[in-house]
């Protein structure tokens, strides 16, 4: 099995391929996400991993 991100390169071709890569993409970040906020309609998700932090912001909705 190819790693997460060279999967998230390819293109996929049917929705079962879709929603597969969908399901292992949001264990990852259940794995990786430390803290969770939501500041004016976005949600800001942090991470930190070896002593470095990350800021990510999607949409809420």
């Amino acid at each position: 099995m190819a790693s997460l991100a060279e999967d998230l390169q390819t293109k996929k071709l049917n929705i079962t391929e879709f929603r597969d890569i969908t399901r292992r993409a949001l264990e990852y970040m259940q794995a990786v996400i430390t803290d969770e906020n939501e500041y004016k309609g976005y949600r800001l998700c942090r991470s930190e991993s070896a002593g470095i932090k990350k800021i990510h912001q999607t949409n809420k909705y």
